[in-house]
């Protein structure tokens, strides 16, 4: 049975953290208090469920930060475990659940060691694969966690100097530290040009279907692809 909490709880929950980000519940009332509106069913969503019906499927969330896409998720019906490295995103995905009644598994855990929790229906990996500073190792080390991969990543502007990593090419980036939420666990990381990374998913083992475009990000041009393994049972 979901149990969504009440008035007073919800103001709880609010007030324990400052918020990146609020959302709605089925009443209307503000979930999280930060400056960003982000609704439960948001575009990325909408562009995965037009191709995959999550009611039922074991899903894995990578980095999940304040829990929007995991309250999403679960909404759709995911049996969800979800993963961040940082305390403090797992607790604000726990109490941003919590007010929309669901209980997703959560865990503490790094990306780069992403293989070891084991393997899954579906991966969804939004929002974090441009702040890894060796993205090439890490897809070739996923291969085998879920026969389904939704990768939504920035890549690198087209008029940035290219540098090469494995053979790819994309450019090197900056990243803010542990203590920014959105910020990557390294000093910088590496981001793709959109030919490499096309190239990458061909020379991994995936096909793949683009689900959503975003070139007016102010941070670059930005996709979602649903990447579909190759002969799942090798």
């Amino acid at each position: 049975m979901r149990i969504v909490v009440n008035d007073r709880q919800l103001a709880d929950i609010n007030g324990a953290f400052d918020w990146l980000l609020t959302q709605r519940d089925a009443e209307g009332r503000a979930v999280g208090t930060g400056p960003r509106d982000f609704p439960l069913m948001h575009e990325r969503l909408e562009a995965l469920l037009q191709h995959v019906s999550l009611a039922g499927l074991r899903v894995l969330e990578a980095g999940c930060l304040e829990g929007h896409m995991t309250a999403a998720l679960c909404a759709a019906g995911a049996e969800m475990t979800a993963f961040d490295a940082r305390p403090i995103c797992l607790l604000k995905t726990f109490a941003r659940c919590l007010a929309f009644g669901y209980h997703p598994r959560l865990l503490l855990h790094d990306a780069r060691r992403l293989r070891e929790l084991g393997t899954f229906d579906l991966l969804f990996h939004c929002g974090v694969f441009y702040h890894l500073d060796d993205p090439v190792t890490h897809l070739r080390e996923i291969r085998d966690v879920a026969p389904l991969i939704a990768l939504d990543t920035h890549t690198a502007k087209p008029d940035e100097t290219i540098e090469q990593l494995h053979g790819y090419e994309g450019h090197w980036y900056r990243e803010s530290g542990w203590g920014d939420e959105q910020s990557g666990l390294e000093e910088r990381s590496f981001w793709l040009t959109k030919p490499a990374l096309l190239r990458l998913f061909s020379d991994v083992g995936f096909t793949c279907e683009r689900l959503l475009d975003d070139d007016h990000s102010m941070y670059g041009p930005r996709s979602m692809y649903l990447l579909r393994r190759l002969n799942p049972e090798c």
